[in-house]
């Protein structure tokens, strides 16, 4: 998909949020996170130096329910690489509140694949 079809959808969901509901709508997952990087990999002894590394899951949230743990680093939703923790929310924003996102999850040497509903980020 070439980049100026991505940013025409991305400006007409912009507005069309703006439109609809007088505000952009962000979904939340409900975790803390830091970028992964070759340094905390090799400190820690982990299997992949990319993703988000779980540091703390919010009570309650849609992380919390799917099954997500500290220590649990998050490398794919639904089948998009997440390098870095500016991935998460970009590739979540493309579902809408409540809509299933597929999350690939490095687990100690374990690979899994879970489910998460982001819902509506709540307001501060």
């Amino acid at each position: 998909m070439s980049s100026k079809y991505q940013d025409s959808n991305t400006i007409k969901r912009v507005v069309d949020e703006i439109v609809l509901y007088g505000k952009i709508i962000r979904q939340w997952l409900g975790i803390n996170g830091i970028d992964m990087n070759e340094g905390i990999a090799e400190y820690y002894n982990l299997a992949v130096d990319f993703g988000v590394l779980v540091v703390s899951v919010v009570s309650g949230s849609p992380a919390y329910y799917s099954g997500l743990h500290e220590g649990d680093i998050i490398v794919q939703v639904d089948k998009e690489r997440i390098t870095n923790l500016r991935d998460l929310p970009t590739q979540l924003w493309k579902k809408k509140a409540g809509e299933e996102a597929a999350l690939r999850l490095i687990r100690g040497e374990k690979e899994l694949t879970t489910k998460a509903r982001p819902v509506e980020a709540p307001t501060r």
